[in-house]
């Protein structure tokens, strides 16, 4: 089945585990929302790490699989999308885990959510049309 590139509203949902449509990297989305909501509870874990980087590995092999090859001038981008979609996760699950210590603390996260959607989007536009491409080598997760 072939899957689009899911928007900024659609990730988002996801991420904060609303109901999707049987997506690959929605899936993926999901789980490292809750693997940063249980990072949280934890206070960091090697295993919860581990496997947000299988997670995010798989988006970023998906993304290879669905999106044009850039042409020869395209821009990089400093993030795979996954790392992006896992930064994303990160955000969301501190500002709508009710961690925050302030009503200042949780705008100020909620904007980064904001923000960092916003910059997705602009990144999964480019890397769809083929404008932008992102790294192959991937971070090494713990």
């Amino acid at each position: 089945m072939n899957h689009a590139l899911p928007d900024k509203d659609s990730l988002v949902a996801a991420l904060r585990g609303f109901p999707h449509r049987d997506h690959p990297m929605l899936e993926a989305a999901g789980e490292l929302a809750a693997l940063h909501e249980a990072r949280i509870g934890a206070g960091g874990s090697g295993e919860i790490d581990g496997h947000r980087g299988r997670l995010v590995l798989a988006i970023d092999r998906w993304i290879a699989r669905v999106v044009p090859v850039p042409h020869g001038g395209a821009a990089r981008h400093t993030e795979t999308v996954g790392e992006v979609v896992d930064r994303l996760a990160s955000y969301c699950a501190q500002a709508y885990a009710a961690t925050a210590d302030s009503e200042d603390e949780r705008y100020e996260l909620a904007m980064l959510v904001t923000d960092l959607a916003d910059a997705y989007d602009d990144l999964i536009t480019e890397v769809g049309r083929g404008v932008r491409r992102v790294p192959t080598t991937y971070q090494q997760w713990g």
